[in-house]
Parts: C-alpha cells; sequence; structure tokens
C-alpha cells in the first residue's frame, strides 16, 4: 500500500497549541521545533459522514541518538512502528492520548480508513 507523504512546515511555526487534519492516506511528519517537544493530546474522526468499518491512527518514529552520546555522526536511529488510536463503528468519536514526541524523534503519523483530527502542544525541553 502506498500513501501520500505530506511533510508539513506547520512544525517551524508551530504555536504551544495546535491541531492539524491527516487525510486518510495521507502522512504527516512532526519534527518538535527546536528546543521543544510536541503531544500529541487527542485523536477524533474528522467527518462523521465518511463510512468506515475501522481506522486508526499510526506512527514511524525514528529516534535520533542525543548529541552529547554520539560519538559517530553517522550512528543509525531507532525505528518503531505503533499504532496511537483505533476507531471502530462503536467506538467513541474521540480519544483522549498523551503521547510526547522528544526534540530527538521524528514522527510520521499517519492516518487508515478515514480523516482524523489531531491535536496537542508543545513543551519546552526542559519540563520533562
Amino acid at each position: 500500500m502506498t500513501c501520500d507523504i505530506k511533510r508539513v512546515q506547520f512544525m517551524a511555526s508551530l504555536k504551544e497549541f495546535w491541531s492539524f487534519t491527516i487525510k486518510n492516506g495521507e502522512e504527516l511528519m512532526i519534527e518538535p521545533p527546536n528546543g521543544r517537544h510536541c503531544v500529541i493530546t487527542e485523536v477524533s474522526i474528522a467527518d462523521d459522514s465518511e463510512k468506515f468499518s475501522r481506522s486508526f491512527l499510526s506512527a514511524h518514529v525514528e529516534t535520533l541518538p542525543p548529541d552529547d552520546l554520539v560519538q559517530n555522526v553517522d550512528a543509525p536511529s531507532i525505528d518503531s512502528d505503533v499504532v496511537l488510536a483505533v476507531f471502530t463503528a462503536f467506538s467513541p468519536k474521540s480519544l483522549p492520548l498523551h503521547i510526547v514526541f522528544a526534540q530527538t524523534d521524528l514522527a510520521y503519523l499517519q492516518a487508515n480508513g478515514c480523516a482524523l483530527a489531531i491535536s496537542g502542544y508543545t513543551i519546552p525541553k526542559a519540563s520533562l
């Protein structure tokens, strides 16, 4: 299955609180702004009229080694693939989350099954 990768530059102008809609099959790259972490607090069905049997928000996360631990600039990232939220015909249309992407993470979020709206905020690096 192929999907359209939507590399949005919204992270560069990201405010403390944000929201974004990912269309079915699209992928959104999340790269926390310099000196901040990115927190996802909620995911919901973006369009109730859209028919689906199962929909989910998945993430491919590349965690880069912290600068102070890296001896080799070509050190590989640690890759993870996870499902963050699942919706079915009888599930709630909105789910609370508390997923933190650190400054060293590069996350690719993908909506599968229908369009999904995600929202969250950023926090300074020292807050964790």
